[in-house]
């Protein structure tokens, strides 16, 4: 409890990740779908008892240097700058509009702005129609300035392999799909820099 308490009154907290674990002496993995006891309730609840909303992944190559260790061909990595903001804890449902304010102060602060690409599943999900209309309407309506795009999920991942630096700016999207385009941005562009969550921007 001690521990719990100088958290909720920390400046920054430092975590590492919850995945792996090993396994038992019987071989089962220590984490299985079956255990007990899992690290993930920990995380889940940092999140909710902090209001830590908006994760943020930078994705590019920090040098010219590491070109030839991305799998993809160097003229198709070369130039890559993304910085991906999903919403944590809130959901499609709850979440669009303070997530999407959130990735509207990271694209002003650049001069000149970024662009925003917004990601869903919108032929196929009703919450991700909910998420387009909400990120269009705030857009539109008070930052009209700024540009923005809209991807579907799948079609943001071949891009992502094939012509990486039209999504140069602000990814912006939910929970589940701002992991999988982090995760698989870490492996093409060396997005290993430690993910960042705040509470407020």
């Amino acid at each position: 409890m001690r521990h719990w308490r100088s958290r909720r009154t920390s400046s920054y907290i430092y975590f590492g990740g919850v995945s792996g674990g090993g396994c038992c002496p019987d071989g089962v993995p220590k984490w299985g779908v079956s255990a007990k006891v899992r690290p993930e309730p920990c995380l889940l609840a940092l999140r909710k008892t902090l209001g830590l909303y908006a994760n943020i992944c930078l994705a590019n190559l920090a040098s010219g240097s590491l070109l030839c260790y991305s799998p993809l061909h160097p003229e198709i990595a070369n130039g890559v700058d993304m910085i991906i903001v999903r919403d944590l804890i809130r959901g499609a449902y709850f979440g669009a509009q303070k997530i999407t304010c959130a990735a509207v102060q990271i694209a002003l602060a650049a001069n000149p702005p970024l662009e925003i690409h917004s990601i869903d599943n919108v032929n196929v999900l009703a919450s991700s129609r909910l998420w387009r209309k909400v990120v269009t309407e705030t857009l539109t309506k008070e930052y009209p300035q700024l540009k923005l795009h809209h991807h579907h999920l799948h079609s943001a991942a071949m891009v992502m392999v094939s012509k990486p630096s039209k999504l140069n700016g602000v990814i912006l999207t939910e929970k589940l799909f701002g992991d999988m385009l982090a995760s698989f941005s870490s492996i093409c562009f060396f997005g290993w820099s430690p993910r960042t969550t705040f509470k407020q921007l």
